[in-house]
């Protein structure tokens, strides 16, 4: 998506009215902002193969508005059909305005707040609350004939004046009936920001790069950063020169759990720390099978590590529950709550914050961000044990940090490639394994027409579909809904969710094999019972609801081939 954006009055694209407010709704629905600067040259060459429309946020006047406007329409002819566009705010302009088909010079009153009551499209504003807009100078141009209005209200002149409107394919929304700012620094919105972004997705189901869930499980990131290491609690009568961290650190997260990410400095980079005990202990932690240490640090609101780009810290969209990343550049949503009384690290109020999250489907992963000082306090302590049963659940599918940031590099390098209006060639994914199809309520996953695809699971409205890892470009089709999620053909199988990571699936006849890493259950789907072994080893088979099977793969040192026999006898 095409992202406009004025550099003399946003010179930070991050901090910019586009990423502030549209950032979480975005990447929800798969979309890339790709930030073109108005106010330096514009750009010859865009790839366009794949870009969904046009957006701006401007607050005034930009500079060459004919300019840009002839570079638009040169946009659309290389697509070969006009780009959708959506303009909050000031579009920027006379030659702007005239885009759709209004002039500037018509469009701004002076409102006195008697016919204050806004008149709006149901399924373009959230707010319960009445709308009303306060007196002074406003934007609202009068409606034109063949224009749909999304917010209108009566002028003093008796003429009806819009405050959001659509003429075919461009919409116009003024930014006082987007967001309103609240005392203080927090702000909400007015309008739904899903439906903004609705104008370029459409209102069918359409996949999208999936950032929270991995083989139909919410995705867990549990990272320890290593501040406050070696400090220790107050002396007690148990311990005389008090507990250091480290063995907090030892006992709640030591055993083999569910996999994490532990903030270890690289002993050839940073020397070793001055409590031996410490160093030591920290080696010893390191070297535990479900920990990944990487060297991290924290700075600029980014968790830097050994990769190709920092994993950005970003926060809830509109100060809720309801986090989701940014995907370029990348970042890890962090859920946290403020510090209260007996919950001084916040991390209480995290957990309650995740819980939450899960409403209507999960949109980031849950992101569990500690130091080593955090353990120091009991409230804290409890929370992260609370976290950790959770992380180690059958709700959850534990990932380091260096493999989520593989996963996010997937998701924005992927391309959907439409066949027709209900199948999708998926290109350059990278570690991207999910995609997620929104307003999915009437479809299913059509897998005998699908390739490289495992299963799906459906979340809320949304279908969660999981890639063949070993699937370079895979196909996903779906079909109308009847009983279940899955189409199944004959003797197929079709993965719901599953712990060990699944990858290879093949079929021959009234068997399909899978390679699978890893232990823990797998729930499938299957027409009949199915006879399931692993490298040989026959496994119980348990029937969990009418055509869904479940099996559990006991611990191994290296992955096994697991077969599943649909009425072979």
């Amino acid at each position: 998506m095409i992202a406009l954006i004025d550099g003399r009055k946003e010179p930070d694209q991050e901090n910019g009215r586009i990423a502030r407010y549209l950032d979480a709704a975005l990447a929800r629905h798969g979309l890339l902002p790709i930030y073109i600067d108005v106010s330096r040259p514009l750009p010859d060459a865009l790839p366009l193969a794949n870009v969904a429309g046009v957006l701006s946020w401007f607050d005034g006047m930009v500079p060459n508005q004919p300019g840009l406007s002839v570079w638009l329409n040169t946009q659309s002819d290389r697509c070969g059909s006009t780009l959708p566009e959506v303009m909050i705010g000031n579009p920027g302009g006379d030659a702007l305005w005239a885009r759709l088909d209004t002039h500037e010079t018509d469009v701004a009153i002076l409102h006195d707040g008697t016919r204050a009551r806004l008149e709006t499209a149901p399924e373009w504003f959230q707010s319960k609350e009445r709308i009303t807009v306060p007196p002074g100078r406003l934007i609202a141009p009068m409606v034109p004939d063949y224009a749909a209005p999304l917010a209108v209200l009566d002028g003093t002149d008796g003429t009806r004046r819009a405050l959001g409107f659509q003429i075919e394919n461009r919409t116009w929304l003024s930014d006082r009936a987007a967001v309103v700012q609240d005392p203080g620094e927090s702000w909400r919105w007015l309008a739904n920001p899903d439906r903004i972004v609705e104008a370029f997705t459409g209102h069918g189901p359409r996949p999208v790069p999936d950032l929270s869930v991995f083989q139909g499980r919410r995705i867990a990131l549990t990272i320890l950063l290593a501040d406050g290491w070696g400090q220790r609690t107050a002396a007690s009568v148990q311990s005389s020169l008090g507990t250091p961290a480290y063995e907090f650190a030892k006992e709640i997260l030591g055993s083999d759990g569910a996999v994490m990410t532990f903030g270890w400095p690289d002993p050839k980079i940073q020397p070793e720390l001055e409590d031996r005990a410490a160093f030591a202990a920290g080696v010893a932690f390191a070297g535990k099978p479900h920990v990944s240490p990487v060297p991290i640090s924290i700075s600029a609101n980014a968790i830097n590590f050994q990769a190709s780009f920092p994993l950005r810290l970003s926060r809830s969209e509109d100060g809720t529950a309801n986090a989701t990343p940014r995907i370029i550049p990348p970042t890890l949503p962090i859920l946290e709550g403020e510090p209260g009384f007996g919950d001084g690290s916040g991390l209480h109020t995290r957990n309650a914050a995740v819980a939450q999250s899960n409403i209507p489907w999960p949109s980031g992963p849950d992101t569990l961000l500690m130091r080593a000082d955090d353990l120091l306090d009991f409230s804290a302590r409890e929370a992260i044990k609370e976290a950790q049963q959770v992380h180690s659940s059958s709700t959850r599918n534990a990932m380091d940090v260096p493999r989520y940031a593989a996963w996010l590099d997937g998701a924005a390098s992927t391309r959907l490639v439409p066949r027709t209006s209900t199948t999708w060639d998926v290109r350059d994914r990278g570690n991207l394994d999910t995609m997620r199809v929104d307003r999915a309520e009437k479809w299913a996953l059509d897998l005998p027409k699908s390739e490289g695809v495992l299963g799906a699971r459906r979340i809320g409205d949304a279908l969660f579909v999981t890639l063949d890892p070993e699937h370079d470009a895979p196909l996903l089709a779906l079909t109308p809904r009847h009983e279940t999620d899955m189409e199944l053909a004959g003797q197929m199988v079709g993965i719901v969710e599953a712990r060990p990571t699944l990858s290879n699936m093949r079929a021959a006849g009234c068997r399909t094999q899978i390679t699978a890493d890893g232990h823990g259950p797998i729930a499938f789907r299957a027409t009949h019972r199915p006879d399931v072994s692993a490298d040989g080893t026959p496994l119980d088979v348990t029937l969990v609801e009418n055509g869904k099977w479940r099996v559990f793969l006991p611990n191994a040192k290296s992955s096994r081939t697991v077969s599943f026999a649909v009425g072979c006898d």
